[in-house]
């Protein structure tokens, strides 16, 4: 067998691997996202403290957002209300997990370090929350920031409300009856319209290159060719350096880090690539810093890197003290039923993520009159 048949049997396997727990990972994204209320979150992380560090960080660990699609979703948090702390920790943990990485993780990484990847992402974020919130009392409060407007009271007399001449009359200016609320079903539906074209559109290219990476480590590096460098300090330091900068959805490092403990890297500095390469990348810093200041992106890094290097060095100390060894997913067998279900929501992930390809109508839910839509469904 000649090495590219060598690699793309590699790289096959390690699809149909991924395949089924991804499509698993969609769906439950696609329930998150259509059947969780709107604003929502932002009632919950509302004011600076303790509290709502946590709940952005745990808020943040189901959501199958990458470090890029997490910074519109925090900043819409922060405008609606939370606190710095809880939107640096929503922007930590967000990126490091999601169900869809955590279902992949379970397939390719194992259950120990499927366990130690939400943990150590909410305490990272935890960390970096707390952190902002000290830097952020330190900030004077920005006078300029304009306040909201007096609400206008309901009397037969006239009043003025921010400037506007205005009677109210009672019943007449009552507001509007609130449209109609769309029915589980057609949230069921976009949710999952959601997370098959959004959310699949995002990390699809990044998870191509994973596979593509993982398959490459797997042909010309033998397990022990990595060993050497597999463990301590130096190597987990190495792995911020390379993770931070870079662009990787949650999804696509984890089978990388497959790879990695397959040729010999540790479960902890594994671990370490896992938190710092899917948390942040050079492109999302400098929006972070123009919204949340340079005090508060300072803290947010400084978060990812100390413990993420900490969550790794206990890591290590725990797996090999209960004598862990490394899934070797790639040589699994698998029976006829498995293969099968592997097969067909490897095929189901490349048919709807090529659609793009293919020259077609919008994806509407049937009962949905696209004519009578407003602007912006």
């Amino acid at each position: 067998m000649t090495n590219v048949q060598t690699y793309l049997t590699h790289f096959l396997d390690v699809a149909l691997e991924a395949a089924p727990w991804l499509a698993l990972g969609l769906i439950a994204a696609g329930l998150l996202k259509g059947l969780l209320p709107a604003g929502a979150l932002a009632r919950f992380v509302g004011k600076p403290g303790l509290g709502s560090v946590i709940r952005g960080s745990l808020i943040g660990v189901p959501l199958p957002l990458c470090s890029c699609g997490v910074v519109p979703a925090a900043l819409g948090l922060r405008r609606e209300g939370a606190s710095k702390g809880a939107t640096v920790s929503f922007l930590v943990s967000t990126p490091q997990t999601g169900v869809d990485s955590l279902a992949v993780s379970y397939a390719l990484l194992g259950p120990m370090l499927t366990l130690a990847r939400p943990i150590a992402s909410v305490i990272t974020a935890i960390a970096g929350g707390l952190a902002a919130e000290a830097v952020d009392r330190k900030t004077p409060a920005n006078p300029s920031e304009p306040e909201s407007p007096r609400p206008c009271c309901c009397s037969t007399e006239e009043s003025t409300c921010g400037g506007t001449r205005s009677v109210s009359l009672g019943v007449i200016n009552q507001p509007p009856p609130p449209p109609p609320q769309p029915t589980l079903t057609q949230k069921v539906w976009r949710g999952q319209t959601y997370a098959w074209t959004t959310i699949l559109d995002d990390m699809a290219v990044w998870l191509l290159l994973g596979l593509a990476v993982a398959a490459l480590i797997n042909t010309l590096a033998p397990p022990d060719t990595l060993h050497a460098i597999g463990s301590g300090l130096p190597a987990m330091i190495a792995m911020v350096l390379i993770g931070i900068p870079m662009y990787i959805c949650a999804t696509a490092s984890t089978p990388i880090a497959a790879s990695l403990l397959v040729a010999g890297i540790s479960p902890g500095t594994v671990l370490v690539f896992l938190l710092a390469g899917p948390a942040t990348n050079a492109g999302t810093v400098a929006v972070i810093r123009r919204e949340l200041g340079t005090a508060s992106t300072a803290a947010y890094l400084a978060a990812i890197i100390v413990v993420s290097i900490a969550a790794g060095l206990v890591t290590d100390i725990a797996l090999t003290s209960a004598g862990w060894t490394a899934p070797e997913t790639a040589h699994e067998h698998h029976s006829v039923a498995t293969m099968i279900i592997s097969w067909l929501a490897l095929l189901m992930l490349i048919v709807i993520g090529s659609r793009k390809l293919i020259p077609s109508r919008a994806i509407t839910p049937p009962d949905k009159d696209v004519s009578h839509a407003a602007p912006g469904d």
